[in-house]
């Protein structure tokens, strides 16, 4: 009773954050319409707005998605936890990208800003000490050590210490989960439920290891992306923009922070980061990137290459493409909690050949769906 009384206390965090985005978010609605940080259909829009060429809604839709998803964090986090250095770092992080969203929303700020901003809020959380200094290597029970040649120093009566080795790895995850989880964010509800499954598998994680600061990140994550899933799912009445970008970051932080082994980490998000893999190769085939400005216009360009854009020209609507990744998701992270070393490694390889071979399959019906009405 002891142990269930530990997730049970979790619960009114998740509905104080659940309650708060259900209620904030028909005031940011208006605030949005107001400023206009909106999203217009194709017949309205200025062709220098990102991803034009992919939206394909009715109606003009209010931004500012992100704002119900990082509030409550702002809000009720002092209530449960005290502000240390790499909480500090976290909402300062946050505050950051939080501005830069409303003012992308309005103005369609250019994608080298948004990844330079990305890059800064990383390595920010990064040199307060959110860092992978270890992993374990599921093929021998063993643990890869990425802790050396660490230096160490003090900030604000705090001690900090890295490696370089740890600052490049722990980089490189969050870019990745960052850009995987937006890229997700293709059908109405997909990213809203893909992150709320995530943070629960994190969240149920941080509970059974005691680690109180990752659990109440986890469940406010978790709240308040199930709140705005009630306005975003199909059809959707307002959009992410930026919450994509926060989620992602907010779930590469926390699986470090929660002391989630990686290949448990990889697993909860394995469909988002294959689909991420496979668009990017893609589009590095097609554009064949030679300067660092070819580059940004691969991590920004817009096309149909996703998994729900290909199940979608199979005559799937956006409820059925949202509901079988939920689903997909949730095996997943339910497999990364039951399962470990060996049995994860051979999941996660499963997994990733099951969702390539889903995707040639997919590619070889489209392409003779195509040949046929030509």
């Amino acid at each position: 009773m002891g142990d269930l009384q530990k997730y049970i206390n979790y619960i009114p965090i998740v509905l104080l954050s659940f309650t708060f985005a259900i209620i904030v978010t028909p005031l940011i609605m208006k605030l949005a319409h107001k400023i206009g940080a909106v999203s217009k259909p194709q017949h309205l829009r200025d062709e220098k707005e990102r991803g034009y060429t992919t939206h394909i809604h009715k109606g003009i839709i209010p931004k500012l998605g992100f704002l119900p998803i990082i509030l409550p964090i702002f809000v009720v986090t002092p209530i449960f936890l005290r502000i240390d250095l790499q909480i500090a770092a976290i909402f300062i992080s946050l505050l950051l990208l939080t501005i830069f969203g409303i003012f992308d929303d309005i103005y369609n700020l250019s994608g080298k800003l948004q990844f330079l901003l990305l890059s800064f809020c990383s390595f920010f959380v990064i040199f307060a000490g959110i860092n992978i200094t270890e992993a374990n290597n599921p093929f021998t029970d063993t643990f890869l050590n990425f802790d050396r040649g660490r230096v160490a120093f003090e900030i604000f009566s705090n001690n900090v210490s890295f490696s370089l080795l740890s600052i490049v790895i722990t980089f490189f995850w969050l870019m990745i989960v960052i850009n995987a989880i937006n890229w997700n964010d293709g059908v109405d509800g997909v990213l809203n439920g893909n992150v709320s499954i995530a943070s629960l598998i994190i969240l149920l994680v941080s509970i059974r290891d005691d680690n109180t600061s990752s659990a109440v990140l986890s469940a406010l994550l978790l709240g308040s992306n199930l709140g705005l899933l009630k306005y975003n799912f199909y059809p959707a009445k307002i959009f992410n923009s930026y919450g994509g970008q926060i989620s992602g970051f907010l779930i590469g932080i926390l699986a470090i922070t929660s002391q989630v082994k990686l290949p448990i980490a990889i697993l909860i998000i394995v469909f988002p980061l294959v689909d991420f893999l496979w668009v990017l190769f893609g589009r590095l085939k097609r554009i064949k990137p030679k300067t660092p400005k070819d580059f940004f216009s691969i991590l920004n360009v817009s096309d149909t290459t996703h998994l729900h854009h290909r199940l979608m020209s199979l005559g799937y609507g956006k409820r059925r493409v949202a509901f079988v990744e939920y689903i997909c998701t949730f095996i997943a992270g339910l497999a990364a909690i039951l399962l470990s070393g060996l049995q994860i490694t051979f999941l996660i390889l499963s997994s990733c050949l099951l969702v390539l071979l889903i995707f040639i399959f997919l590619d070889k019906i489209i392409a003779r769906k195509k040949n046929n009405n030509a």
